[in-house]
């Protein structure tokens, strides 16, 4: 015979209602419930923000480690990222990278003092107020395919530094953790002269109970990892590791082939605010395969500040994670310079997050070539070259042609006026109205000469007489030229010697005359 018994249990305002009667009798038998209540696993806590006044912090020694789940060789630095939120970020360098082998340690130190300094210096270019001054503490890991970023974020706000209380991050490829030391300054408010971080509080589960009322031992529970497709809640992600890969490939040998990756994740409310996280950025010769951990749990919390500090509740929130990829490299075909952006989309809904499921993307790309074609066209019957040849031999017949013209014409010109007949010709356009012409020597018994130093000083001395300028040539034109001016017995004179030069070529044309 069947017997059938059932259990309703009904949920309600959040609480799971169980009815007390868990048995059943029959004629032909009885039955019973039993059941036991066992609280889901809780993660570990992270330690909480640590608050400091920020006046009374001489230093903060920080120190990094990395420990890999296997030795690997790897590359390491760290940065700071100085952001007025929405407006401007500068990123220092504070440890270069260098090269590990294994675990992985860095240790550097912060100055709050030079850190406001640097704020008050951009908002004093920028005319900004940034408040709170946000600094983000970003260490970098590169070993092999595994890129490990893990943020440490200080923050300024009304005198009081702090540093949050998440310094330990784990993912598939190995464990970061951050420490540090306060230094303090002399100060009546701290005993000791160091501060270290708030220790973690010590995560621990309610008990299970049974009906008996007696606690129950439970093993631990592993959490659950979410494959793609998968529902999955924001609120119950821990974090989310991402493996990106990135391959290049040709149909010919490619050689000397480098590709930079820079991936950034962008959290996005839709006509109202964006916010970007730098993940990882690395460089490599041939191709690329890399996993980062994507801080989902973080995000949600900035949603939930931003929500909270707007009044502003969208319905849906936009999450990509975008890569920039530079390729270069030769080839016998040319060089190689492609550039690309694959991204991974996502929206927050209800709650809710969902991948695009296309996560895969391929872009084609090819090298243009040139190739020259004999042209058929004919010129005057000629072709092409045929008639480039005789441009080329007429064109430097008539550049010879146009030499000979000119070597005939600077050979055989006349010569230039010389200066005898420049001084001459300059008097008489200058002075010409003011000079009376003699046609013979008009000088008077006992006269006094007294010689000018220029033709100007002379005309001086006429206008200070009111007397004229009288002009003499004494001989032919190329001889003695002599300007005067006669006050009594006193001749006031200005003379051009003749040209030699010019008297000798004209005296020996007269002779062949």
């Amino acid at each position: 015979m069947l017997s059938l018994q059932s259990l309703t249990i009904t949920f309600q305002n959040n609480l799971v209602v169980i009815p007390n009667s868990l048995g059943l009798t029959q004629d032909t038998g009885s039955g019973l419930f039993a059941y036991t209540i066992t609280p889901a696993t809780l993660l570990s806590a992270p330690a909480p923000d640590a608050n400091y006044p920020s006046a009374v912090i001489d230093s903060i020694s920080f120190t990094y480690t990395y420990v890999p789940t296997a030795p690997t060789a790897s590359t390491s630095s760290v940065q700071i990222i100085l952001e007025n939120e929405g407006a401007w970020q500068k990123k220092i360098t504070v440890v270069p990278q260098v090269s590990n082998n294994g675990n992985v340690t860095m240790s550097f130190s912060l100055n709050p003092d030079q850190l406001n300094q640097q704020f008050d210096t951009i908002d004093k270019e920028t005319g900004l107020t940034t408040s709170p001054r946000l600094v983000t503490v970003q260490a970098m890991v590169n070993a092999g395919k595994d890129a490990f970023t893990q943020s440490l974020p200080l923050t300024f706000k009304d005198g009081i530094l702090t540093i949050g209380g998440n310094l330990q991050q784990q993912q598939s490829g190995g464990t970061g953790k951050f420490d540090y030391t306060v230094n303090l300054k002399a100060n009546s408010i701290y005993d000791a002269t160091t501060l270290k971080p708030p220790a973690a509080p010590v995560p621990t589960a309610p008990p299970s109970f049974d009906l008996s009322g007696k606690p129950v031992i439970t093993a631990p529970v592993t959490p659950e990892l979410l494959k793609p497709g998968q529902t999955a809640f924001v609120n119950l992600i821990d974090k989310m590791n991402v493996n990106f890969g990135y391959q290049f490939s040709a149909d010919k040998p490619v050689n000397n082939i480098k590709t930079t990756v820079d991936i950034t994740a962008t959290v996005e409310a839709p006509q109202s605010w964006t916010k970007s996280f730098p993940l990882l950025s690395t460089s490599k010769s041939g191709n690329i395969a890399v996993n980062f951990p994507v801080d989902i749990a973080g995000y949600s919390q900035l949603m939930s500040s931003i929500r909270t500090e707007t009044g502003v509740s969208p319905d849906t929130y936009t999450m990509t994670i975008a890569a920039a990829i530079h390729t270069t490299g030769t080839s016998t075909f040319g060089p190689i310079d492609e550039i690309s952006s694959p991204s991974m989309k996502g929206t927050i809904k209800n709650n809710v997050l969902t991948w695009d499921k296309d996560v895969a993307v391929s872009k084609p790309g090819a090298i243009k070539q040139t190739v020259t074609i004999n042209n058929p066209v004919k010129i005057m019957g000629l072709s092409v070259s045929t008639g480039r040849t005789l441009f080329v031999i007429l064109s430097c017949i008539f550049a010879f042609f146009l030499l000979g013209l000119a070597v005939f014409y600077f050979m055989h010109r006349g010569a230039g006026p010389s200066d005898y007949d420049r001084k001459v010709q300059k008097i008489n356009k200058t002075y010409g109205a003011r000079i009376a012409e003699s046609n013979g020597d008009s000088g008077v018994e006992g006269e006094k000469p007294v010689s000018m130093n220029s033709m100007e000083d002379l005309i001086k001395i006429a206008d200070e007489l009111g007397k004229p300028v009288i002009h003499q040539s004494a001989g032919a034109v190329w001889k003695v030229q002599s300007y005067y001016v006669i006050d009594g017995n006193t001749r006031y004179q200005y003379s051009i010697p003749g040209d030699k030069a010019e008297q000798g070529v004209r005296e020996g044309e007269e002779h062949k005359l």
